[in-house]
């Protein structure tokens, strides 16, 4: 029979199995004290609007100088994370057509994870308490920098509650059906759609209807027509000064969250700076080992290298931004090369914006066309198509 060294008992005794239910009861006891002590202490946390756990994605887990855990927005996935609920909010494209893009610009989430994202207040600045005995579930505020704001995050909550299983455009097709999606029947005003046949040398792509009118065209001769037509739209010069602010307002944004990490970076450099100065001072008073300054000397030039190199990557170009622009002049608003440049997702968006309802293709012209904003910047140099 085992025995426990330092607790033997002889169990041909009837009295010492009481002592074994004894010795078996108390670290039984001591382990549910123990978890009521953490859960008591994690629901406290939570109500203080702290996160506990594993930083949820577009968050970090960083820990003060006295302790004390917190989470801080993290990039690039924080802006992944805010584009994300951007694009859910508008509606237009599906829950998983947004977490295909998502994951190509580097989310790293499966798509139930990706769900739960979405119904996470913690992104909005808000912590969960959940339900436990007599106290209900509750909302708190967090001690955390939210991603997005409230009224986004309850925008999107609204359009998952509401939303039905209804056609979307889609993100990703094929660069030969560009347009799929934005051309109409000319027969029975349907959306084309389009496919690719394969030939004897090679595979064709064609915009087609549907039974029962069975439309159908290649689809690289309404491609090189549609260019013609972006061709044949040029710029009204009254626009410009309005799109050039534009341009420098959106390249100041996008360069504030840089500079920000650059102050950061210099406002740690100093007081990196401070520190190694008071350790050099206790060195010298005799109050500091050498071993021990020689540790917090390389400890302090592996911080200061880090720094440095995020001060060194931060460099401001508006200056140089601005004479771009000027340099340009009216080719900033020629559409067709922006079109040009643009890789298959964004030629669709610039298509969102330019055209407010389908268009059809019909005897090599295009009709029906119903321009959002071209209409007040653009002028058609040809009365052709």
């Amino acid at each position: 029979d085992p025995q426990a060294i330092e607790q033997p008992l002889d169990l041909s005794i009837p009295e010492n199995k009481m002592m074994l239910a004894f010795y078996l009861a108390v670290p039984e006891v001591e382990n549910e004290r123990r978890a009521l002590n953490v859960l008591t202490g994690m629901r406290k946390a939570k109500k203080e609007g702290r996160w506990m756990g594993s930083a949820p994605i577009g968050y970090k887990n960083c820990t003060t100088e006295q302790g004390r855990k917190y989470i801080q927005t993290f990039e690039p996935a924080a802006s992944i994370v805010k584009w994300i609920f951007n694009e859910i909010a508008q509606e237009n494209y599906n829950t998983e057509q947004v977490w295909k893009e998502a994951k190509k610009m580097g989310l790293t989430c499966g798509k139930n994870n990706f769900r739960n994202m979405l119904r996470n207040p913690v992104y909005c600045g808000k912590i969960t308490v959940q339900a436990y005995k007599n106290e209900p579930f509750n909302i708190v505020e967090g001690l955390h920098n939210a991603i997005i704001p409230e009224s986004l995050f309850n925008q999107v909550q609204e359009v998952l509650n509401n939303r039905k299983r209804t056609y979307k455009k889609q993100y990703v097709v094929p660069e030969q059906l560009v347009l799929r999606g934005f051309l109409s029947c000319p027969k029975c005003e349907r959306k084309l759609t389009g496919s690719p046949s394969t030939g004897r040398y090679a595979r064709y792509f064609y915009y087609h209807c549907g039974a029962p009118c069975k439309y159908r065209q290649r689809a690289d001769s309404i491609n090189d027509r549609f260019l013609e037509e972006l061709i044949a739209l040029r710029p009204n010069v009254v626009w410009l000064p309005i799109f050039k602010s534009i341009l420098l307002e959106c390249y100041s944004n996008k360069t504030t969250y840089s500079f920000n990490q650059r102050d950061q970076a210099i406002n740690q450099l100093q007081t990196l700076s401070k520190k190694f100065e008071r350790a050099r001072d206790l060195l010298l008073n005799g109050d500091l080992e050498i071993i021990e300054f020689r540790l917090i000397a390389n400890e302090y030039e592996l911080k200061v290298a880090k720094l440095q190199e995020i001060i060194d990557d931060c460099c401001d170009n508006l200056e140089q931004f601005k004479s771009s622009l000027n340099d340009k002049g009216t080719a900033l608003l020629r559409i067709y090369d922006f079109y040009q440049m643009a890789g298959v997702t964004g030629k669709r968006k610039l298509l969102n914006r330019l055209f407010r309802s389908p268009f059809t293709f019909d005897n090599g012209r295009f009709l029906n066309k119903k321009y959002s904003i071209a209409n007040l910047i653009y002028h058609r140099t040809t009365s052709s198509l």
